[in-house]
């Protein structure tokens, strides 16, 4: 498989800014509550590196999380292609197995009549498999 720079960093970019809002929305709430504490007596300068520490912690878990979402979603996509594909498979050979018994009849109509059928029915699901691809569920 090749490694494909621009994909990555889009998928970087994706999990970065979630964990950049996450970091600073914990961090300025953390700070929030450092001033509250300063107005109680407590010095503000034992905190200020908590703050950074929980921020970091909660982007952390946020870019944790939206990694595994996406792997998940990739791996039920994937799941479902394949189910697909093995769908597609018993149909074309279905309708092959359809070829193969027209081809030993002996009346040339009948045999092109099961041709017909057994072509429509290999149409027919190409055209669905198409559909599928392009509108998944």
């Amino acid at each position: 498989m090749k490694f494909n720079k621009s994909k990555y960093l889009l998928r970087l970019q994706d999990c970065l800014l979630p964990a950049t809002i996450t970091c600073i929305v914990l961090c300025s709430a953390n700070y929030a509550l450092d001033i509250l504490f300063d107005s109680m007596g407590m010095p503000v300068s034992k905190t200020i590196l908590n703050d950074l520490v929980i921020g970091i912690l909660g982007a952390l878990a946020v870019s944790y999380y939206v990694s595994a979402s996406r792997e998940s979603h990739n791996f039920e996509t994937a799941k479902a292609r394949i189910e697909l594909i093995g769908e597609l498979n018993r149909r074309i050979r279905q309708s092959l197995a359809d070829v193969s018994v027209s081809a030993m009849s002996e009346d040339r109509l009948t045999r092109l009549e099961s041709l017909d059928q057994a072509i429509n029915g290999i149409d027919d699901v190409l055209c669905g498999f198409q559909a599928e691809t392009n509108h998944p569920r």
